[in-house]
């Protein structure tokens, strides 16, 4: 009968996917696959606020430069992170006397493109990780590495929007200065494109489906509570903005008021007042959100800070005018009408929903689907103070200009960070849980090598490594000689011979195996088979 040589046996099916228990890491390839990914979503970005910057210069049909809307485009791409933008003031006193310098700062994020950056950011990361060959840390590092490209990116940018701005003589008069530069927080410039690059790109190489997917079950719960805490806030802030549409439908009167003040001065101004709205739409569902979480959003003058929006407290007309005066907790707040109690389905909403997708990264049944869900607020937590930062106002004056601006020396409104913390945790955990636990188990599935079913003998219940032992799940004999990677099935390699032409060296002994199995290298035979001849070939029967 004919024989079948081993290397040939070996090459009809090669290994698929599921036997790769590791690979060789590429580190060059990760870090250029970085730097285009970081430098082209940092291009994306600026190319996004520059359109709304020339938008807003031609809708208003603003004098300004060229050169200065670019400026003005490269202080809102800043702005996407929260970078605070800082007015340099030099004062002149009015009964005369030397010039007094300084400063204000002003935070808040267009957290549309915010959000278009964190998405360019996940591509990118998952991208590099993918490109360093490595698995679970070591990945996760390479996806962390695009925020280097990004920052330094950003930087470039701050640097370059830098603008000096003139004050008309009417306006200087009642202003008391002349000129005012206006300056990105450098620190600021370099820091939190960092911090977002390195966390979104990190995340997105650590939870990428094209990793290896047999690895231990604790780095399954982390991948888990990744994809679950991203999909929380995802969710979150989507729901969000669908409440502020109901809410928008069933206040008629204030919608037309607002379309009717943005198209009142033609439809270019209006279109670029609703673009504007748009780049803060997120910025408003995370305000909605924190509150309907029973977190608050909270504002701040001076040292005192007071809850104004919760299901406790709603804010008034005069709410933010008593900011004006500090007086803590004298803040005029009314009571929150009981329709709005109907804004716990966001949170509920979400985190179930996050739970139930992340109980998809893992294999087991009820009980590890509710583990997988209940471990999203971890991650959830902390992702909820990123974007409670995001969303808040800021002010902070320095210097003699306080007396310019009036009010306290520094001011914020938006979500507690505190608040924002605790009630993530406790929803992560409780309602990512019932989501996992909603998620049923699913069926033992058996990963197709090289596009065909192989595992026909497999019996249901038994683990996918099953795949690689041979006939009817049972593992060979000779798996620690051969090696996980090298075990080829029986049913596979066992044919008999029949209608298989014979080898061009039927007499050399290594492509001998009894009854036409593949022998093992170094012609050691089959692994069940009793040793042959004295000249070392096993032949048929």
């Amino acid at each position: 009968m004919g024989r079948v040589p081993t290397g040939e046996a070996r090459r009809d099916r090669p290994p698929g996917r599921h036997r790769i228990r590791g690979g060789r890491t590429d580190p060059a390839a990760a870090a250029r696959r970085a730097a285009v990914g970081g430098l082209a979503v940092a291009a994306a970005g600026l190319a996004i606020a520059e359109a709304a910057a020339f938008l807003l210069r031609a809708a208003g049909g603003s004098p300004s430069s060229v050169v200065a809307t670019a400026r003005a485009g490269a202080l809102l791409f800043e702005a996407f992170h929260h970078v605070p933008l800082v007015f340099d003031l030099t004062r002149v006193p009015a009964g005369g006397g030397p010039a007094q310098a300084g400063a204000i700062g002003f935070g808040a994020a267009p957290m549309l493109g915010t959000t278009v950056v964190v998405v360019g950011l996940w591509i990118a990361g998952r991208s590099a990780g993918r490109a360093s060959g490595g698995l679970g840390g070591a990945r996760a590092l390479a996806g962390a590495a695009v925020g280097v490209p990004y920052a330094a990116a950003c930087l470039v940018v701050a640097v370059a929007g830098r603008a000096t701005i003139e004050v008309p003589g009417s306006a200087s008069g009642v202003l008391l200065v002349r000129s005012f530069g206006v300056r990105p927080s450098l620190l600021a410039s370099l820091a939190l494109p960092l911090l977002l690059g390195a966390v979104t790109g990190a995340s997105a190489a650590f939870v990428d489906r094209s990793a290896d997917p047999s690895t231990p079950s604790g780095s399954g719960i982390a991948r888990a509570a990744l994809v679950g805490g991203w999909t929380a806030v995802a969710l979150g802030v989507a729901f969000g903005f669908v409440g502020l549409l109901v809410l928008a439908a069933a206040e008629p009167g204030s919608t037309r008021a607002y379309l009717h003040t943005a198209l009142a001065g033609g439809v270019a101004r209006g279109l670029a007042v609703l673009g504007l709205t748009l780049l803060f739409v997120p910025h408003m569902a995370a305000w909605v959100v924190s509150a309907a979480s029973g977190g608050c959003v909270a504002a701040s003058a001076g040292r005192n800070a007071v809850c104004v929006l919760s299901y406790g407290r709603f804010p008034t007309a005069g709410t933010l005018a008593g900011l004006q005066g500090a007086h803590g907790g004298g803040l005029p707040v009314a009571t929150t009408p009981r329709a709005y109690l109907w804004f716990v389905l966001v949170p509920a909403a979400a985190t179930t929903a996050a739970g139930y997708v992340a109980a998809g990264r893992d294999r087991g049944g009820r009980g590890r689907g509710a583990l997988a869900g209940a471990s999203i607020g971890s991650v959830y937590a902390p992702l909820s103070v990123g974007v409670a930062y995001l969303a808040r106002l800021t002010l902070s004056v320095s210097g003699p200009s306080g007396g310019t601006v009036g009010g306290p020396q520094a001011a914020w409104v938006g979500p507690s960070a505190v608040a924002a913390f605790v009630v993530a945790l406790l929803w992560g955990g409780a309602g990512g849980a019932v989501g996992g636990a909603l998620r049923p188990a699913r069926r033992s599935e058996v990963r197709p090598v090289g596009g065909g079913d192989d595992d026909r003998d497999q019996q249901p219940g038994q683990p996918d490594d099953a795949q690689h032992d041979a006939g009817d799940g049972h593992p060979p004999a000779g798996l620690g000689a051969v090696g996980p990677a090298d075990v080829l099935q029986s049913d596979e390699a066992e044919d008999h011979g029949q209608d298989r032409p014979d080898p061009p060296h039927p007499d050399d002994p290594q492509d001998q195996g009894g009854h036409g199995h593949a022998v093992r290298p170094g012609g050691g035979g089959h692994a069940g088979d009793r040793p042959g001849p004295a000249d070392g070939a096993g032949r048929d029967g």
